[in-house]
């Protein structure tokens, strides 16, 4: 079944059970990221970015971020490793959102 052929949610406690079943894969995932987080603390603390050049590229099209990237929401944060990342790149504070809980635990 691809996306389209999914059916629209019948009513509020429908939405809210797809939300919970989400948020428990989400943690679920959280669990095995964990495992190699170490590495990826590792590497932020020796000053290794995660993001990507093209990603980098286009944030830095207004100019370096540190110039003018004061704060920012990075929604879908997961375990922290880019929200991170933006900070390395000169993001002066970034705010990390997720629907996992672990994942949050995981980016503390």
């Amino acid at each position: 079944m691809n996306f389209h052929e999914v059916p629209a949610a019948k009513d509020r406690e429908e939405v809210k059970k797809w939300h919970e079943a989400n948020r428990l894969a989400w943690n679920e995932a959280a669990i095995e990221y964990r495992d190699s987080n170490e590495q990826r603390i590792h590497d932020l603390r020796a000053g290794k970015s995660n993001l990507h050049p093209i990603e980098r590229r286009n944030l830095e099209k207004a100019g370096p971020l540190k110039d003018w990237c004061h704060r920012a929401i990075h929604l879908q944060c997961a375990s922290g490793y880019d929200t991170l990342s933006l900070v390395l790149e000169g993001v002066h504070e970034v705010v990390g959102i997720d629907i996992s809980e672990i994942h949050i635990e995981n980016a503390r």
